[in-house]
């Protein structure tokens, strides 16, 4: 979603005690807060003009919504004079003359404190608009060897990072994107190894940390140990949902042209169509720009088509401030979107796009059920102890195990359809302090995590017979079940509301009557899904 995220390292902390608001306050104090970069102060033991300039550009940005209505009420004032002093031209003139002074005082301040780049302080450098995907990763990069400040929050460990220029790029990962914009080495099209496969996703299958850290790239070193050499890509791309996804993979498979696609999905889902409006503003096959992603706005918005830096900045603002109260886990019906099946019959379609594709190009087609910090079954002590060292609240620990039986459930009913890797059920197999190392927060993995993650698909892959046969003769079909496929029972079922999840939903929206409005009970970004 946001520039930034509020994300733990491998390190365990304990969340400090207090009200919510206190807790979630502390935990961006410690970890790094705000959708931007100039929320967190620049280094106060620099005195010189470029700090100077640097902390005016923070300062403006926490206000924009003051400074803009002042400049509003500038242009009006201006207006009105011009009017009766017998300027009717300039009268209509003077608001665009105002707002030029307003997105002048932006520019300049910026470009004083960061330089020629200095959009990409508050815009993300690894992401560009795409024509057909909305957006994408930047091709062709290596964001070790970028000679200019950013501050994705995919490219660093820790946040917010260094604002010098030196400390800044040894902070960052190794991420590298492949000129055909895919996660990873340079893509290999002479296919010297006898195996392709592909790994689509989202953020869960982009991942954090170094490029040789990511599940994929374990996957390829799993199979190695055990003899089978194949190239893995990891098509991965933060923020994305299965629409995505399913258009890349048919637009670009000639370039692709896997053996084995390997579908890692299902937390964008729901997340998207409750960020747009709890659904009012979603549609099936929604895909988004840089910007409407970025300001969780809808498709079309207005405010996200102006190029404007005063008007972006004031568009983050506005979604800091109303954004986070529709998500958040103390409105009830946050919670009634969740059990509408519009998104998930929308996921299932894709899904049964992929299946089409698998069947006409012959490659074989595998699902996999996500991990969860939290699960609907976790012992309670265990619970606590996962709330106590992570961002999780007890009502976002439920929500997020919600959510997480919905794609399970949905999983286990396309498995009629597509073989599932059930990843979810392997990592809660591990309980309590063996399951915290895992995971850097509710869902996304640390290294280690990656590690078990690429090794498990590893040993399910090579248990299942047709993807032995496709590595011995490289030949064969596709694994999707057409007659299966062909019926809607499969859809049906993944749709349905689990029983479970219907009586604890009208358990937990009881409850909310008794909340205090004011308590978000939401960190200052929600979900790291984006």
């Amino acid at each position: 979603m946001t520039l930034f995220h509020i994300v733990p390292g491998t390190t365990r902390h304990h969340r400090p005690r207090g009200s919510t608001s206190s807790r979630n306050a502390a935990w961006r104090e410690e970890f790094g807060a705000g959708w931007c970069y100039t929320f967190a102060s620049p280094d106060p033991s620099r005195d010189d003009d470029v700090t100077r300039f640097r902390q005016l550009a923070a300062r403006l940005t926490r206000r924009v919504e003051s400074v803009s209505l002042a400049f509003a009420i500038a242009a009006i004032l201006l207006a009105v004079l011009l009017w009766v002093s017998g300027w009717p031209a300039l009268a209509v003139a003077s608001p665009v003359l105002v707002f030029a002074g307003l997105e002048g005082l932006y520019r300049t301040v910026y470009r004083l404190g960061y330089g020629r780049h200095y959009r990409f302080v508050y815009t993300p450098y690894l992401f560009q608009d795409h024509p057909q995907y909305g957006n994408t990763l930047r091709p062709g990069i290596d964001i070790r060897k970028v000679e200019h400040l950013v501050f994705d929050k995919y490219a660093f460990a820790r946040l917010p990072p260094p604002d010098s220029l030196d400390a800044n790029i040894a902070a960052r990962y190794d991420v590298n994107i492949s000129r055909l914009g895919y996660r990873g080495p340079a893509f290999d099209a002479t296919r010297t190894r006898p195996l392709r496969i592909f790994c689509s996703g989202g953020s869960t299958t982009a991942c954090y940390g170094d490029d040789a850290q990511t599940w994929p790239a374990r996957l390829a070193e799993a199979l190695a140990a055990r003899d089978v050499h194949a190239q893995v890509i990891n098509g991965g791309t933060w923020g994305w949902t299965s629409t995505e996804e399913l258009k890349r993979l048919s637009a670009e498979m000639d370039t692709i042209d896997p053996d084995v696609v390997l579908l890692h999905q299902g937390w964008n889902e729901e997340f998207l169509y409750a960020a747009l409006g709890l659904g009012k503003y979603w549609k099936p096959g929604t895909v988004r720009s840089l910007a409407e992603r970025e300001l969780c706005v809808a498709p079309g918005s207005m405010l996200a088509r102006l190029p404007f830096v005063c008007t972006y900045l004031f568009g983050h603002a506005l979604r800091k401030r109303y954004f986070a109260r529709h998500m958040a886990f103390t409105n009830r019906d946050r919670w009634r979107a969740l059990l509408s099946d519009r998104y998930i019959d929308a996921w299932m379609n894709n899904l049964d796009g992929f299946c089409r594709l698998s069947i006409r190009r012959r490659f074989l087609l595998f699902t996999i059920d996500p991990p969860c910090l939290v699960g609907m079954d976790d012992e309670r002590r265990h619970r606590e102890l996962y709330i106590r060292q992570s961002r999780l609240t007890p009502l976002y620990a439920d929500y997020q195990a919600v959510s997480k039986q919905r794609i399970s459930h949905a999983l286990d009913a396309a498995a009629a359809v597509v073989p599932c890797a059930k990843a979810g059920e392997f990592f809660a197999s591990k309980k309590g302090e063996s399951r915290l190392p895992l995971f850097r927060d509710e869902i996304h993995l640390t290294p280690a995590g990656d590690a078990m993650l690429g090794d498990y698909i590893a040993s399910r892959l090579l248990a299942d017979g047709e993807f032995r046969a496709r590595y011995a003769d490289g030949r064969g079909d596709s694994n999707v079940d057409p007659v299966a496929l062909a019926s809607d029972e499969w859809r049906h079922r993944a749709v349905e509301l689990n029983g479970q999840v219907s009586r604890f939903v009208a358990s937990a929206t009881a409850d909310l009557r008794h909340r205090a409005s004011g308590d978000l009970d939401v960190p200052e970004d929600r979900y790291t899904t984006f």
